[in-house]
């Protein structure tokens, strides 16, 4: 529901307020300068509902964040701030993706088995063997500084709002923050940049639980906000680079909370019955595409691995990016060590 403006009624205040004229234009020019105009509060889906917590949130967001839009030492910002899109020099060459970790070949079950899971729901099953071959994914979420260089070389459409939920200069103000605000094209548009793709949802789970079957990214222990960006009413975005204590088996960040994630599968309740055993890419064709992770304002039950969520794919949200997965990782790309996790109690 729109919440109504609050907007003070003057159209007889010269007849009630006993005054000269002069007297009374200025108490009209007072009481209309300090009326409070509230807008219109987001809707968030899914809702959330607080948990009682006995652990502190982490180190709060730094007071100035690093910008894309530069400001000459000792000089006001310019009117007309341009993205600072550059990288910086370096003797090796530039790639526009974040450090890698490698999936090999494996074979794992997705989805929740019945009594696994006391917060499953149907979208969740059947649980079913998958067999994926191997691909590289991002280890850090797709961030403003580097959406922006596909901008600038015009591989890429900008946002469709440079705001996010709290902050107005979200897009050119906040560099290590994730994109948001993108369609599920955009998404796409900037994976093939980098010479990549969005991940399958079966990829996407493969990658946040490995083949432990483990409840969260980061295992089976319950979620507190020093391991995820989530639960938080009147949150917003962090840094795509915190949580490292919610990390994957493998190293992945933030696949828990922070932004829900946009995945390559159109969506259907139904998939998981008729899902083929090997390399699965979802229903031809539907009206929403699959979101994964959770975000900062929903429920823990929302970040877990199996957790599946529906968006329409023509609408940029502020609670929706994504990462990108490769199978060959170009020349230069930072590659994490290849780790064998062992199962997680």
């Amino acid at each position: 529901m729109m919440r109504a403006k609050l907007t003070p009624d003057h159209s007889d205040f010269g007849n009630r307020c006993g005054l000269s004229p002069i007297l009374c234009a200025l108490g009209l020019a007072l009481f209309t300068a300090c009326a409070p105009a509230l807008s219109p509060l987001p809707t968030l889906i899914p809702t959330f509902t607080p948990r009682p917590t006995d652990t502190p949130r982490p180190t709060p967001l730094p007071a100035t964040p690093t910008p894309l839009i530069p400001t000459p030492s000792g000089s006001e910002p310019v009117s007309t701030p341009t993205p600072l899109i550059a990288p910086p020099p370096s003797s090796t060459p530039f790639v526009p993706l974040a450090p890698l970790a490698f999936l090999p070949d494996g074979e794992f079950e997705m989805g929740s088995a019945p009594g696994a899971d006391p917060f499953a729901d149907k979208l969740e099953r059947p649980a079913h063997r998958v067999r994926l071959s191997a691909f590289w994914i991002e280890t850090l979420e797709v961030s403003n500084a580097r959406y922006a260089l596909c901008v600038a070389e015009g591989a890429c459409t900008p946002p469709q709002s440079e705001a996010s939920r709290t902050r107005s200069d979200y897009y050119l103000g906040y560099a290590d923050y994730p994109v948001v605000n993108v369609t599920h094209a955009q998404a796409q548009q900037f994976c093939a940049w980098t010479g990549g793709r969005l991940p399958t949802e079966a990829e996407w789970e493969y990658a946040a639980r490995f083949n432990d079957g483990r409840r969260y990214p980061w295992g089976n222990s319950n979620p507190d906000f020093a391991l995820a960006n989530y639960g938080h009413e009147d949150g917003d975005t962090e840094p795509i680079y915190f949580h490292p204590e919610g990390a994957t088996a493998l190293g992945l960040i933030n696949m828990a909370g922070n932004v829900w994630e946009w995945v390559a599968d159109w969506y259907s309740e139904e998939y998981y019955a008729a899902s083929p055993k090997q390399n699965p890419t979802g229903p031809a064709e539907s009206l929403e595409r699959v979101a994964r992770g959770g975000a900062f304002a929903t429920d823990a039950v929302f970040i877990r691995t199996t957790n599946r969520y529906a968006r329409d794919p023509n609408k940029g949200y502020t609670n929706v990016g994504f990462r990108c997965v490769v199978i060959s990782p170009p020349s230069g790309s930072q590659l994490l060590p290849t780790l064998t996790p062992s199962p997680t109690p």
